[in-house]
């Protein structure tokens, strides 16, 4: 399984197969969740701190546990959209 989740867009990304304005809560310094079949990243947001740009280092993940209400969130639109279609 691959996923990309952008929390402040309400995006979920799951096998090529993407959904926008879902909801879900993640942690509000992540830009984004990159998960690529057995490890992924985090991507944290820039900030400003004292005047200065701060841009946080990746964090490399091999669980994806924390992010499962955006995946689940996923799934609910995923059926949604196959019962129609």
């Amino acid at each position: 399984m691959k996923f990309t989740i952008i929390p402040n867009d309400g995006f979920v990304s799951k096998d090529g197969v993407g959904y926008t304005d879902l909801t879900f809560t993640i942690d509000g310094t992540v830009h984004a969740v990159q998960w690529y079949e057995d490890f992924g990243e985090i991507e944290y947001k820039t900030s400003i701190v004292a005047g200065k740009i701060v841009k946080p280092d990746n964090e490399s993940i091999i669980e994806f546990d924390r992010f499962t209400a955006a995946l689940d969130a996923w799934q609910v639109a995923h059926n949604l959209d196959t019962e129609v279609q």
